[in-house]
């Protein structure tokens, strides 16, 4: 993150993922993400953020209603390794859309460099589970 850089957002082109087939005949009870990330710094100081969002359709990625995981800033400095936990609980629309053949998916990284020096380092998925648990629907 070049220096003095009071907010900064990249995300990847929204990706599109086919989902099983057959869930569509169910009722989503729940859907959990949890899992755990580092923050590994290498240089500077500042702060780090990561959004994830889905939605039915690659421009529905760029709504704040599709937002599923929100890792709010952590402070990162020197070459120090932040660790954060992954919860998320995804509620109304965001879980109906397991129930559909596919969804779509957008990553965005987001932070801050109030200093002089550069800040570089990367974020490491550690461990990632979706938890979804389907009612289904016999008649």
């Amino acid at each position: 993150m070049p220096p003095l850089t009071p907010n900064l957002a990249v995300s990847n082109v929204p990706e599109r993922f086919r989902l099983l087939q057959g869930a569509g005949n169910s009722v989503v009870d729940s859907v959990r993400f949890t899992g755990t990330a580092n923050f590994v710094n290498q240089l500077g100081s500042g702060t780090i953020a990561f959004q994830l969002y889905i939605a039915a359709d690659s421009a529905g990625t760029y709504s704040p209603a599709g937002l599923a995981i929100n890792l709010p800033p952590s402070s990162v400095s020197g070459t120090n390794t932040t660790p954060v936990t992954i919860a998320a609980d995804l509620s109304g629309s965001l879980k109906l859309l397991f129930t559909e053949p596919e969804l779509w998916v957008r990553m965005v990284a987001a932070g801050s460099n109030p200093g002089v020096t550069p800040v570089v380092g990367r974020m490491v998925l550690t461990s990632l589970q979706l938890r979804i648990v389907l009612q289904d629907k016999l008649f």
